[in-house]
């Protein structure tokens, strides 16, 4: 049927222009389609299908080869790759579905666009997503958008500390790639890998991390270590003398160190805790005698302070080398606190102090006007805007969710992102769903490609607006008109076939189910809603919405897909795709020829010959003698990129999350991290002998009992030291460290808050860490959110920090020099009667000397403060403005004298010309002018032209006599 159309073989059907189907039982349709070597199909323009069971769809595409498919535009399906379908290059069951596909290799599958699977010569490739390519070995399988297969590359061992370690899947038949060099993709929500040596599961994070975790806590026990030895979590490296722990209960650790001090502590090279009970930390600090600072006089106001009774000093420095303190939580901010204050507050007061400006009133903004009738409605103190980063422009309007805007009367925007335009318009309505309805008809919508905004409304539920003056759309995400719309719609065309059916000796097709669709010998769609396509292809009557496409392809169960020759989709909502592919549980996938996911619901098989497993639970393994829990310990189904003795290698995997809690998959240059540590890990002992002694720069001086680490992983050092949190660390006489991760030094400091730190002799760590500081921007007390606090001593024992460099970061310690540059330049707030503060500042308050404010920024919006330099244009402006008016009122009185000396001839049938001219104020005009006195004197007219500068007037007089 059609112009040059031929249907050579014995039921053969050709419908369309030069449509040629020239075997039994061939179907080709539409122009230029060909169906050949067997029962093939060829439908739309330029298609070619070659071989039983071959279908090709689309415009133009070629399938060559048994149940070889092709489905979309400009998609190949053949052994070679080249625009052809001939007996040369078949592909038995290769598959191609999108645009410019192409899958090359028997068993080959290619989805998306410009995406290829296989090469010449090779065979089950799988290649899914834009540009995704599958091309290096058979058996690749390259997911995702520009993923790309490279070469298998067998890892059979690898060397730790000098030993070789064997791997499982060491001979990889090909690779599955997530990604390519350089745009790598993180794998999620990995179940935990079985961990044995013959095991060839994926690991997650958390695994890795158990791992890493087991490395730190590698340790070696040592009682008693010499001088040029080590103990765990403590070394020294140095040539100089060894630390010298004088002073009575006193700690030194470092080269050259002292603690002359009686409980004084000294850390680090040359460090020097002079004083009792003095704490000097860091190379070459040094502690001097505390001195107390009980206030100090800002503006003629003496300020007192708390902990003005000082015994003791901790130094992180010395003079001309001090040092930053950095991570310092936010102290609080009161009259009675000892805490350390980090340059985030001190930011804060001096942000107050930037942002202090002055009101100016008659400021003016142009082209823009509200007129509210006389009647202040909603939004009229500029309170409208409620949402972050919202706009509401206009009576009554209100924009409540971030990113929102609205413009008019009445307008809401209660979506983030929504516009409201024009009076009463509401934004209202949620992001679009994926799908929506015409008539009966779910239509997807394409929601994917860019994000979401929230809508824009012109109107409201009960009252709508054009849209008009629109330009026809040019782009996908443009508005049409209506132009447009009715040319689109015109251009449909309805065709006379419904349901189209294919004759053959063999078989009909049927298509049973409601709304189904049946194409190809003996095919069969029983379900409702399902297709069917391809010789022998069957859709079950339990199995709505089913999809059976190729040879003998069966979907057994609702919204499940088989795609290729022998394909079984036997679970709900299932997916097999390639030749002899199958699944068999619910939302179960097999992707690529004689995959299998078989095991579970769930399970994905991912390339040829792929099968999944019954799922392993691996919830934690021993290290060391600890055991560590892995996340992920609850997997409900499997990924298989292969099958025993056929692995395969998954490459261009990104770096994944590595914690207690990750389910990230690794990659291979995270587990070289991990290696390259336990390469590096050493325990140096030089000497090591039974009884009491000491290593070099570390020594301690006491007869008292030995300290005790109880916390897990906790350190204690010094005479009855206590370490009982975990990863605490404890070290003085009499320390204790109970809280989790804190850390005591000196004689008898206590840390019992988590992760706080007691510094000096009988410091302690007391702090509520939810008591609210004082944040000088909103001028009052807010929580803090510190997650510990550091002490330097006890409620009425403080002592000073000295050796402080100015802190820069947000959260460095400030010394007092910031905090005096900040008094002296602070501005306060006036107070009433009452003494609270008020919203006025007075400069200089008490005194009636003015004050100058200088460095001020030009203002820009109403209620900016102005700078001289925009004072003096306004003036400028003004006084030219009215110079000009000025000018025109001089002309315009020259103007009057010009025209008042114009004199006419009053005498009857005369016509009379007269000039004249006046001058004021430097400002001159002429005037010109001619009369008319009628026969009989009782008409009189004259018309008069004035110029005065570059402007030019006329006038115009008649006067009747009528008595």
């Amino acid at each position: 049927m059609g112009n040059s159309s031929f249907a050579g073989g014995s039921n053969a059907i050709a419908v369309g222009t030069s449509a040629q189907a020239d075997v039994a039982d061939a179907v080709a349709i539409g122009t230029n389609a060909y169906a050949t070597g067997g029962k093939a199909v060829a439908i739309g323009a330029g298609n070619v299908a070659y071989g039983d069971g071959a279908v090709a769809i689309g415009d133009p595409s070629y399938a060559s080869g048994t149940g070889a498919f092709t489905g979309g535009a400009n998609n190949i399906a053949n052994s070679d790759g080249t625009a052809s379908a001939t007996a040369a290059n078949q592909a038995a069951g290769a598959v191609a579905i999108g645009n410019n596909n192409k899958a090359i290799g028997q068993g080959s599958v290619a989805l998306g666009n410009g995406s290829t699977a296989g090469a010449a010569g090779l065979a089950g490739n799988v290649a899914l997503g834009d540009g995704a390519t599958a091309a290096a070995k058979s058996g690749d399988v390259a997911l995702g958008s520009g993923s790309v297969t490279a070469v298998a590359v067998g890892t059979p061992n690898t060397v730790i500390n000098g030993i070789t370690y064997s791997f499982a899947g060491a001979t990889p038949g090909s690779t599955v790639s997530v990604g390519a060099v350089g745009a790598e993709r993180t794998i999620t929500n990995v179940a935990a890998g079985r961990l044995n040596n013959g095991s060839t599961d994926a690991v997650n994070g958390s695994q890795l991390f158990a791992t890493d975790q087991a490395v730190d806590g590698l340790a070696t026990t040592v009682n008693n270590i010499n001088t040029g030895g080590g103990i765990k979590y403590f070394h020294a490296n140095s040539t100089l003398a060894d630390s010298s722990p004088v002073g009575i209960n006193s700690v030194a650790i470092g080269p050259v160190s002292t603690a002359t001090g009686s409980g004084s502590v000294s850390i680090g090279n040359g460090a020097n805790a002079a004083n009792a009970n003095d704490v000097a930390l860091g190379s070459g600090s040094q502690t001097t005698t505390a001195v107390n600072t009980p206030n100090t006089v800002i503006n003629g106001t003496t300020y007192s302070f708390a902990g003005t009774t000082a015994t003791s000093t901790v130094s992180v420095g010395a003079l001309g080398a001090e040092r930053t303190i950095t991570n310092v939580a936010a102290g609080r901010v009161s009259n009675g606190s000892t805490d350390a204050i980090n340059g985030s507050q001190l930011f804060a007061a001096t942000s107050a102090i930037d942002s202090l400006s002055t009101v100016v009133s008659n400021g003016l903004t142009h082209y823009y006007s509200v007129n509210d009738g006389g009647t202040q409605l909603a939004n009229y103190t500029n309170n409208g805007a409620t949402g972050a980063n919202s706009m509401a422009a206009g009576i009554a309007a209100s924009a409540t969710a971030a990113n929102s805007t609205a413009l008019g009367f009445n307008t809401q925007a209660t979506v983030a992102d929504g516009v409201a335009i024009g009076s009463g318009s509401i934004s209202n309505r949620a992001i679009a769903p994926a799908s929506g309805t015409i008539g009966g008809t779910i239509i997807p919508y394409n929601t994917t490609d860019l994000a979401l905004l929230g809508a824009v409304s012109v109107g409201n539920a009960t009252s709508y607006r054009q849209i008009t003056n629109v330009a026809d759309g040019t782009q996908s995400s443009d508005a049409v008109t209506v132009r447009q719309l009715t040319g689109a719609l015109s251009s449909f065309a309805t065709t006379t076939t419904k349901y189209f059916h294919a004759n053959s000796t063999l078989a009909d097709s049927l298509a049973v189910g409601n709304n189904s669709v049946a194409v190809g010998p003996q095919t069969v769609v029983n379900g409702d809603n399902g297709i069917g396509m391809g010789f022998g292809a069957t859709v079950q009557q339990t199995a709505p919405g089913g999809i059976a496409i190729g040879q003998n392809s069966v979907s057994n169960f609702a919204d499940s897909i088989a795609f290729g020759t022998n394909a079984q989709a036997s679970g709900i909502q299932s997916v097999s795709i390639g030749a002899g592919s199958q699944t068999t549980n619910p939302t179960s996938v097999a992707l690529g020829p004689n995959a299998k996911a078989t095991a579970q619901a769930g399970d994905v098989a991912l390339g040829a010959n792929s099968t999944t497993s019954t799922v392993v639970k691996t919830t934690g393994t021993t290290i060391g003698g600890t055991t560590y829990a892995f996340a992920g310990t609850a997997p409900t189904s499997t990924v298989s990129v292969g099958s025993a003795g056929a692995e395969r290698t998954v490459t261009n995997v990104a770096a994944g999350q590595i914690s207690a809690t990750s389910t990230d998959a690794i990659n291979g240059s995270q587990l070289w991290a991990t290696n390259t540590s336990l390469d590096a890990l050493y325990t140096t002992v030089n000497n090591i002998s039974t009884g009491s002694g000491g290593i070099k720069y570390f020594h301690a001086n006491s007869t008292a009992a030995d300290s005790s680490a109880t916390g897990a992983e906790s350190v204690a050092i010094g005479p009855q030291s206590v370490a009982s949190g975990a990863n605490a660390v404890s070290m003085g006489n009499g320390s204790a460290a109970s809280g989790a991760n804190s850390v005591a030094i000196g004689a008898g400091a206590k840390a019992t808050s988590a992760n706080s730190l007691a510094l000096g002799a009988n410091s302690t760590t007391t702090a509520n860490l939810s008591d609210a500081a004082y944040t000088p921007v909103v001028g009052k007390s807010v929580a803090g959110v510190a997650t510990g606090e550091v002490s330097v001593g006890s409620s009425g024992a403080e002592r000073r920090v000295t050796n402080v460099a100015a802190g820069s970061a947000a959260t460095d310690a400030v010394n007092v020099s910031q905090l005096q540059a900040v008094s002296s330049g602070s501005i306060r707030y006036d107070t009433d009667a009452s003494g609270n503060t008020t919203n006025k500042v007075t400069l200089n308050s008490g005194s009636t000397g003015p004050v100058t404010i200088s460095n001020v920024a030009a203002g820009v919006a109403g209620t900016d403060a102005v700078n001289v330099n925009q004072l003096n244009s306004a003036f400028q402006q003004l006084n030219g403005q009215i110079g000009e008016v000025r000018q025109d009122a001089w002309r315009a009185a020259a103007i009057g004298m010009a025209a008042a000396s114009l004199r006419y001839d009053d005498r009857p049938g005369k016509i009379s010309a007269s000039a004249g001219g006046g001058v004021w104020r430097s400002q001159g005009a002429l005037a010109f002018g001619i009369g008319y006195t009628s026969e009989n004197s009782r008409l009189r007219s004259n018309l008069a032209a004035t110029t005065a500068g570059s402007d030019w007037g006329v006038s115009a007089g008649v006067s009747l006599t009528l008595n």
